[in-house]
């Protein structure tokens, strides 16, 4: 092989040996089924599947099934999907041939156990010299596979795996199925996370192994409780150490019945994990391969009451909504809303504007101002649109891995459909996790989540700016033409506004982040007033609802689940509500930001066209203060709420409309499952 070739190292995280799965009578392998199961285990939080591990009866497989199940698991999960093959087998020739197989059938790296048919032949010299053939001719990196329970006893040491390691590049990491957290120590003591990735065995020890320095699990109870065990994970990830702890706690109890064997952890992936996927009679076609026998009754029934607890978190995680259902309903509901409320936005952002305000003294009284509003408010209300669909149109990129697992990550690639949304929840994830080391040991969790969600709103706030400069500028192009829509002159509005900031004092790029402070201001008691007053009045909501529905069922009535029309008008409702009290208490913000972006579009050369922030401004002169100050001297406290109306409207049909569809959008999107009244639209 190449010697400037890159091996990649796994990604961190929980990892599931996928079972296998074999018709009862003609115990061959059942391909429809088993790509349901690969599919829901991809979809269950973790970071990957390895194929044709232990718990896959490998050995028991020929290679004809072997290459089956490596094809049927990437046809499964998908092009993005880390799997890595398992590649074990009793001779150099053998394991290089799958090996070839696995990376033909579009595995991303490859399990090898040490060959130890003839047991005490297999010396560490015979080991180092296998290994090194191996690693000579592999097309996939290698992860060395320490199992002395299936080897005879062959029990790969530290020292000799490091060495391994800095010998050929092409091995990036270990798996230790030998309960030994001192090796994880020394070994991620001696090898850089970026090159090598130490695995533990046993998901018994996932907490012991991170606190020690590994990478993650390869746990075969991953087959069973998949979702709590990538919780784990991201708990410990996020730096929430001791509700970590207690989750592991609970899983290390249920465990206990798979420690047995493969016969009991495959009963238990077909009661608690297969069903999930769809696969009918699951029980029985997850018996072991012949000549291998299943559990007795009185196993079986030991196994569901020791795991019942565990199951109950398991659904309880499994009814919220995976990272994807997340993003592709933000997007269904974020494109929609933002096109049906602009116009009300370019409403608000003229009757801000100092254009308007210099008419409405024109004309003398009320009575008259309403016969006077200036030529164009009604036209073009569109105008500036085109900044919007580019800050939510959708953007496909690599997520960085270890944030991508904690948002439940299904694939490589995912749709991001608000780029700001995309660094509000990077920032946040990230801003978070420091935050929680940061800060003293038993700081209350929502001071962390205050301060991170704070430090993502500014961030997201430098994304939104510009597009919020060109909007509200291109807003106030005076329209040549009576239509309502977003051009003048078939030319776009967003391009002149563009221009228009180009050929003002100090250029495009210093006049695209004027405002940003005001916008930061407006934003962050605005979300902190809204989601609160949001939750309290869904709660409520619900709760009235489901007590009449209570009285209801006692008065000998129907009982009634909830509906998608109900989950919308719950929610539409709560957050149309607590949106307009939140927009009309930071319309005082809101109006010194509408000015600070107009005043950015001013130009000393010109005398028409845009920018609405009146000539008797000067850049030098546009802060914020100073602004609401000269508001307040011009019209009084009634200035600064001026458009507080529009501005309550419009954010009580958007946050209405769009909380609502997105509610709606993740129960259709999960099959009508759940009403989701704890996950909220945050």
């Amino acid at each position: 092989m190449s010697t400037t070739q890159t091996w990649k190292v796994p990604p961190s995280g929980v990892w599931a040996p996928a079972v296998t799965l074999f018709d009862p009578e003609t115990d061959k392998l059942v391909l429809e089924d088993q790509k349901k199961y690969y599919a829901h285990l991809s979809k269950s939080g973790l970071a990957g599947l390895v194929v044709l591990g232990t718990n896959a009866e490998t050995f028991l497989l020929t290679r004809e099934e072997r290459r089956q199940l490596l094809e049927a698991a990437r046809q499964a999960v998908g092009p993005g999907f880390p799997i890595m093959a398992g590649c074990g087998g009793h001779s150099t020739a053998q394991v290089l041939e799958f090996l070839r197989d696995a990376a033909d059938a579009g595995a991303d790296s490859a399990l090898v156990l040490p060959p130890a048919y003839f047991g005490k032949a297999t010396t560490p010299a015979v080991v180092e010299r296998f290994f090194a053939d191996v690693a000579a001719a592999t097309p996939l990196p290698i992860v060395l596979y320490n199992f002395p329970g299936v080897c005879n006893g062959v029990d790969l040491d530290s020292d000799l795996i490091a060495t391994l390691a800095r010998r050929h590049p092409q091995v990036v990491g270990v798996k230790l199925t030998c309960g030994s957290v001192a090796k994880i120590v020394r070994l991620a003591a001696e090898l850089p996370a970026d090159e090598f990735a130490v695995f533990g065995g046993q998901s018994d020890f996932l907490l012991g192994g991170l606190a020690s320095g590994s990478a993650g699990c390869i746990a075969a109870f991953a087959n069973v409780f998949p979702r709590s065990l990538a919780r784990i994970y991201e708990l410990w990830k996020a730096g929430e150490g001791d509700e970590a702890l207690r989750l592991h706690k609970t899983a290390a109890l249920a465990e206990r019945p798979c420690k047995s064997g493969i016969a009991m952890t495959k009963y238990a992936a077909a009661v608690f994990s297969a069903t999930r996927a769809g696969v009918e009679d699951a029980e029985r076609k997850m018996l072991p391969r012949r000549p291998y026998a299943g559990p007795g009754e009185a196993d079986k029934a030991k196994c569901r009451e020791v795991m019942a607890e565990l199951a109950k978190i398991e659904e309880e995680l499994a009814g919220k909504s995976t990272h994807t259902e997340v993003l592709v309903a933000g997007a269904i509901a974020a494109f929609t809303i933002d096109l049906l409320v602009y116009p009300l936005d370019t409403l608000k952002t003229r009757y801000q504007s100092q254009d308007y305000l210099d008419t409405y003294k024109k004309s003398g009284s009320s009575s008259s101002a309403i016969k006077n509003v200036p030529k164009g408010t009604f036209r073009g209300l569109y105008q500036g649109v085109g900044s919007v669909i580019i800050a939510t149109l959708p953007a496909v990129g690599e997520k960085d891995r270890d944030l991508a697992r904690t948002t439940q990550r299904n694939q490589e690639l995912t749709w991001d459909p608000v780029s700001k949304a995309g660094i509000f929840f990077t920032t946040y994830e990230s801003a978070k996790s420091g935050f929680a080391k940061a800060l003293p040991e038993g700081a209350p969790s929502p001071l962390v989540h205050a301060l991170a969600s704070g430090t993502a709103e500014l961030a997201s706030c430098a994304v939104l700016t510009p597009a919020e400069v060109i909007k509200q500028n291109a807003q106030m192009i005076r329209s040549n033409s009576g239509s309502s829509g977003g051009s003048t002159s078939g030319k776009s509005t967003s391009l002149q506004a563009f221009r228009m900031l180009q050929s003002a004092e100090g250029g495009a790029w210093r006049r695209l982040w004027t405002g940003y402070t005001a916008l930061a201001a407006r934003n962050l008691p605005f979300t902190a007033m809204q989601f609160p007053m949001f939750e309290y009045v869904r709660a409520t909501i619900w709760r009235q609802r489901d007590d009449r529905r209570r009285s209801r069922k006692e008065a000998g009535g129907i009982e009634e689940g909830q509906g998608l029309l109900e989950t919308g008008l719950v929610n539409g409702s709560s957050a149309a509500l607590s949106g307009s009290v939140a927009a009309v208490l930071t319309t005082p913000t809101d109006v010194v930001k509408t000015r600070m972006m107009l005043l950015a579009g001013d130009q000393k050369s010109s005398g028409g066209g845009g920018g609405g922030g009146g000539s008797n401004s000067s850049s030098s002169n546009n802060g914020g203060f100073r602004i609401a100050r000269d508001v307040y001297r011009e019209l009084g406290v009634r200035g600064l709420f001026r458009g507080g109306l529009f501005r309550a409207g419009w954010t009580a049909l958007g946050s209405g409309l769009y909380l609502g569809t997105y509610e709606v959008a993740k129960v259709w999107l999960k099959g009508g499952k759940g009403t989701d009244k704890d996950e909220g639209g945050i």
